[in-house]
């Protein structure tokens, strides 16, 4: 549905269906590449379901706090193999890996 400049694609009444939501993206706008930038929990349950198949990650020199969330909750050891490192700049490192 359409609110004002939003568009909103429900994915369940109750709880979220990943899978459902997907397929109306995809229904509707024809969308089959989708980019993540999530926190922990719904990176975590984009894993948890199967649907992420690159992980792009920039890994700089900063220390984290007692509050900060792992990038995946909650989920599975999954392996991921190197397709690509570059040097960012000198603090900062892009890794791109590719499930297995």
């Amino acid at each position: 549905s359409l609110y004002g400049d939003r568009i909103v694609i429900s994915g369940g009444e109750e709880e979220m269906n990943l899978k459902m939501a997907l397929e109306k993206l995809n229904k509707h706008f024809s969308i089959n590449v989708l980019l993540l930038e999530g926190g922990s929990e719904i990176n975590g349950a984009f894993e948890r379901a199967g649907f992420i198949d690159e992980l792009s990650l920039v890994q700089s020199s900063l220390i984290a706090d007692a509050d900060s969330k792992p990038l995946f909750l909650d989920s599975v050891l999954v392996e991921y193999h190197l397709k690509e490192a570059k040097v960012v700049s000198e603090n900062v490192l892009w890794l791109r890996y590719l499930k297995k």
